[in-house]
């Protein structure tokens, strides 16, 4: 662990980690799903991220942002936690890891599904997969089979990456005929359903009094922005900025935008944000934050199953984009 003290020092002075490392989460769950889900991170494994980085980096709040790349340090990295959407997992799993280690992070609404029995349409895909009593499904032109954990998390993963491209009324005519075709158990959805259930607004304020969790923006419907016209991006953004506030009794000082590439939003997005009194907003394009980065629009380095302490490491230390270069 040596080399772990170490290592930030010298990534800093050799001009490897500068700027801000964000972070980007999403489910945090204490018990085993029935297959794999990318998003989904058990509560050990958040754990151990949460210890390495009380021990080694610097964990600041998403508001705090402007402030440290103002005023950088090298004496070791600076990382911000965020979570995408805003699960009910977010309280009951992931709030009590922060508590414990007295870390900040931010929680990203989807707020026409807060205080609400809907879910996310990948939320819903996941359940009725996992539920179903077909043996197998076919659907554009592909079979899949769902006799085992690795078919079934083929067949999610396939089928999410199919409908996504399609705005969100035809994806949800189509996710419709999928979950037909499943034949899905009821009971076995439901049962399982917890997981992926959103945050109620009693628990949000319990974060919020805290004093260590932030709330922002992920618009309204979880609509990406860029297949929206003017009008509807501007009341996606407004509503969830609007409720953010509400549950929080708090100004919306922060947003995260849906998928969140260059492509699925546009810059009137950025001009919305600022009427609405939003100072920093992030993506997914994954490189850190820096003194010439757009406040508007934060690079984040997505964070899932499969990514342990040394996955971690290199996105703390901004190694992946160097080792890239």
């Amino acid at each position: 662990m040596v080399g772990d003290r170490i290592l930030p020092q010298l990534l800093n002075r050799f001009g490897l980690a500068r700027g801000v490392s964000i972070l980007m989460y999403h489910s945090v769950v204490d018990a085993d799903l029935p297959f794999r889900n990318w998003c989904v991170l058990s509560a050990e494994t958040f754990r151990a991220h949460v210890e390495f980085l009380k021990c080694y980096a610097d964990v600041i709040p998403l508001s705090a942002v402007g402030k440290r790349l103002a005023q950088p340090s090298k004496a070791r990295p600076a990382v911000v936690i965020t979570f995408d959407d805003g699960y009910r997992n977010n309280f009951d799993v992931a709030f009590p890891i922060l508590k414990d280690a007295g870390l900040p992070a931010t929680v990203f609404l989807t707020t026409g599904l807060i205080g609400t029995k809907e879910m996310l349409w990948d939320s819903r895909l996941y359940l009725a997969i996992a539920s179903a009593r077909n043996p197998s499904i076919r659907w554009d032109g592909v079979n899949y089979t769902l006799t085992g954990a690795q078919e079934k998390a083929h067949c999610f993963t396939a089928l999410k990456a199919w409908l996504k491209p399609f705005a969100q009324d035809q994806f949800e005519e189509k996710l419709g005929q999928i979950i037909g075709q499943l034949d899905t158990d009821r009971d076995g959805y439901n049962g399982l359903s917890r997981s992926f259930e959103m945050l109620w607004p009693e628990q949000v304020t319990e974060m919020v009094d805290s004093g260590l969790i932030e709330f922002g923006g992920h618009t309204h419907s979880h609509s990406i922005l860029e297949r929206l016209d003017q009008a509807e991006r501007r009341h996606e953004i407004e509503t969830s900025v609007r409720e953010v506030a509400r549950l929080t009794c708090r100004p919306c000082r922060s947003f995260a935008y849906p998928n969140g590439k260059r492509e699925d939003y546009t810059t009137d997005c950025l001009d919305v944000l600022r009427d609405c009194g939003v100072e920093v907003a992030v993506t997914t394009v994954e490189q850190p934050a820096t003194g010439s980065s757009d406040l508007l629009e934060l690079g984040r380095y997505p964070v899932g199953v499969g990514t342990g302490l040394t996955r971690l490491r290199l996105k703390v230390f901004q190694l992946e984009q160097f080792l890239r270069r």
